[in-house]
């Protein structure tokens, strides 16, 4: 799990249909495991604040985490003659 979320940070992954599959294997999984219906399902996807397991869906996931590591990349590294920030990203 943890090399999925590094990949999902640093490559824009936005399209992959592997995190489709991705999700529906895990989704499969864990019905069978735990015997969960559709409407099951979606409540252990809500957020552990309501009693649920917070499961994330990684195509949902993976457009807001490349954006916002790539945000955070952009470091200011010159400032122009207006005294802006010139920033590369």
């Amino acid at each position: 799990m943890p090399k999925l979320l590094y990949l999902l940070l640093t490559a824009d992954c936005t399209d992959n249909p592997f995190l489709t599959t991705f999700d529906n294997t895990l989704r499969s999984g864990l019905s069978s495991i735990l015997d969960l219906s559709d409407i099951q399902w979606l409540q252990a996807c809500l957020p552990v604040r309501h009693g649920a397991l917070s499961i994330k869906s990684a195509a949902m996931l993976a457009p807001s985490a490349f954006f916002g590591v790539s945000c955070i990349d952009a470091r200011p590294s010159a400032v122009n003659s207006s005294g802006a920030y010139q920033v590369e990203v």
